[in-house]
């Protein structure tokens, strides 16, 4: 599979854009984009120039580590969602930097990079470095992912390279009805 020329006008040819597949989601599954509470989204040790928003905006561009192989990436929801598929594209261009580890945590919007590292997951995964050239789709736990408001990705190494670079995620599942936590307002 050939990366994208750059002639999309989406990308910089980097990410293989022109060559994304449709993304088959399980059977009454949405897209939890539109779920995202992109405002809080963080990022822990993103470079300055590649940052998170390449990744939940599909912009075919990537975020890359800024020192090391390891990243950090909250994302809480705007409402309770069952979480039914996860997915993550990396670069084309750089195998090495394909993540390798990936650990995920629920409901720690708190947790720091340092503090991830020796914290216990909620479920940990090895991608083999084909997530370069297509996206990985994470087997999830089911029962383990039914009332999320909060997920954190952690990428502990990858296959070689002296950054990381993760170019999509993609996150399948059911909205939950009632609360939506962006209403709420900060207390303290």
């Amino acid at each position: 599979m050939s990366g994208c020329s750059g002639n999309c006008g989406k990308c910089d040819g980097g990410c293989g854009h022109a060559n994304a597949a449709p993304v088959v989601r399980p059977v009454g599954s949405v897209d939890l984009l539109p779920f995202v509470n992109t405002r809080n989204v963080e990022c822990y040790n993103e470079s300055v120039q590649h940052t998170k928003e390449a990744v939940l905006n599909n912009s075919a561009t990537f975020v890359e580590s800024d020192c090391g192989t390891q990243l950090l990436l909250h994302v809480p929801f705007t409402q309770h969602v069952r979480l039914t598929g996860l997915a993550l594209k990396a670069s084309e261009t750089d195998a090495g930097a394909c993540p390798k580890e990936v650990c995920l945590f629920l409901e720690r919007p708190g947790l720091s990079l340092a503090d991830a590292l020796d914290a216990k997951p909620t479920q940990c995964f090895t991608l083999d470095n084909s997530a370069a050239t297509e996206e990985k789709e994470l087997s999830l736990r089911p029962t383990l992912y039914q009332n999320v408001s909060c997920l954190s990705i952690l990428v502990k190494s990858n296959y070689g390279s002296a950054t990381t670079r993760l170019c999509h995620i993609d996150m399948s599942g059911v909205p939950r009805a009632g609360l939506n936590m962006s209403e709420f307002k900060r207390v303290g």
